[in-house]
């Protein structure tokens, strides 16, 4: 039986890893999921989520053809793997160390959150850990330009889809429109877990019951925060249009 691939692309506090896990629990048998892939041999981790977990160097996945772990795990349903705050043209570039086989169809699948709570999340994050280079131009020059191109319908990968991380959190409707779309049985196990490396403001503390996070409010508690404040000043203008394009109308409950 052959597998599937989902790329997932998206800005580090995204709430990416959030729908990757609960993409993994839309998926059935084994499920391979490598995490923040740079380049070949990065020593990036993998996990291989189901009957079994593993961690293991990148590189191990890595032959002059196809990559051998695929080749090895006959159950494999579904590869997932992600790529952090990459611009459209490095993205592009790291096309020919893609680490599945050419002749594997993939999903590309964009996560947008909206500016405001993502630059708060990146805000506490980053300052705590003493990364505030993580909150400089280029994330957000890269960020705007992946905002410009969903909302003009351009994604530079054929195959691709957006997903709106405040409407994926609030409607489940909109996620069981998504599991359609992907062809996956809906069953919306996973919304409620808390993996990686947790929330920038909660931590791991509300493992089990995500959805009481309050992740669409985060911005409220950074207004006195003057990092934060200058970002938001300095990038009104864009802020306000990809506002207004993208995350203008979503339900104020869970549908």
């Amino acid at each position: 039986m052959g597998y599937r691939v989902f790329r997932v692309l998206g800005a580090r506090r995204s709430g990416h890893h959030a729908i990757i896990t609960w993409l993994i629990r839309q998926s059935p048998g084994k499920v391979i999921f490598l995490n923040n892939l740079e380049a070949i041999g990065s020593g990036r981790p993998y996990r291989i989520e189901g009957e079994e977990a593993v961690e293991a160097d990148e590189s191990y996945l890595h032959s002059q053809g196809s990559p051998e772990v695929f080749q090895r795990e006959q159950r494999l349903r579904t590869v997932i793997y992600n790529f952090e705050d990459y611009g459209i043209a490095e993205l592009l570039n790291l096309k020919a160390r893609m680490p599945t086989p050419d002749d594997k169809p993939t999903q590309n699948i964009l996560v947008l959150r909206d500016p405001l709570n993502l630059l708060a999340s990146r805000v506490k994050k980053y300052r705590r850990t003493g990364a505030l280079g993580m909150i400089s131009q280029p994330f957000i020059e890269h960020y705007l330009e992946w905002c410009r191109a969903a909302a003009a319908g351009e994604l530079p990968f054929e195959n691709a889809i957006v997903v709106n991380f405040s409407l994926w959190v609030i409607s489940k409707t909109y996620r069981a429109d998504l599991a359609a779309q992907l062809s996956l049985h809906f069953t919306d196990e996973g919304l409620n877990e808390v993996r990686c490396r947790g929330s920038s403001f909660d931590g791991f503390q509300y493992n089990g019951r995500a959805q009481e996070m309050k992740v669409l409010e985060r911005h409220e508690q950074m207004m006195a925060d003057k990092i934060f404040l200058n970002i938001v000043c300095t990038y009104e203008k864009e802020i306000r249009v990809v506002m207004e394009t993208l995350f203008s109308a979503f339900p104020a409950k869970s549908t």
